[in-house]
This record gives structure tokens, C-alpha cells and sequence, in this order.
């Protein structure tokens, strides 16, 4: 079926729906209350998956800097180490807790 067949037998599937809903109201009140309902849950269904999305890129995102930052302090305790500070010195430049420090490879002075 081609895309003229297509439409042609939509349009003519539209018009037997459009003559029966002349023939009762009720009918095409409650279709027009279901397809209220479908497209409000279509909406919200888009909404929430745009949300998601958005929630995912800012989580993304705060996890990249956390692992920049976190390979940041880890080189600037290296260098600090190498300087010949002291742990607890390192510990309050950085915000790295000793055990981090000790466990970071790098050999001091």
C-alpha cells in the first residue's frame, strides 16, 4: 500500500467514525474523554522522559567534575607529597583524608 492508499483509507476510516459519532453523542463524548486521557498521558509520559533526561545530563555531568576533582587532588597531593609535606598537612590542602593520601603511590621526601 502506497502512501495515497494510505491516507485514502484513513480518510475514508475517519469518515464511517465521524457519520457514527453523529448518530450518538454519548459515544463521541466518552471518545473525546479517552483521547483527553491519552493525550494527557502522552504528554506526561514525554515530560517525564525529558526530565529524565535532563536529571541524567546534570548526573552525568556532577560525575565527571567529581572525577576531575578527585584526579585533581590526588595530583596535587602527589606534588604536595613530593615537596615534603606532612599527611595532615596534605589532608587539610586538599580535603583528602590520610588514608587517601597514603594510598595515593607517590613517595615523599
Amino acid at each position: 500500500m502506497d502512501k495515497n492508499e494510505k491516507r485514502e483509507t484513513l480518510i475514508k476510516l475517519a469518515m464511517v467514525v465521524k457519520e457514527m459519532f453523529a448518530q450518538d453523542p454519548e459515544a463521541l463524548y466518552l471518545y473525546e474523554l479517552r483521547e483527553k486521557d491519552r493525550m494527557s498521558y502522552l504528554s506526561a509520559l514525554k515530560t517525564s522522559e525529558e526530565e529524565g533526561f535532563a536529571l541524567g545530563k546534570k548526573m552525568g555531568l556532577a560525575m565527571s567534575r567529581e572525577n576531575c576533582s578527585a584526579r585533581t587532588k590526588r595530583k596535587i597531593a602527589r606534588s604536595l607529597k613530593k615537596e615534603g609535606f606532612s599527611l595532615k598537612e596534605i589532608s587539610k590542602l586538599t580535603g583528602m583524608s590520610i588514608e587517601e593520601i597514603k594510598n595515593n603511590k607517590v613517595k615523599g621526601k
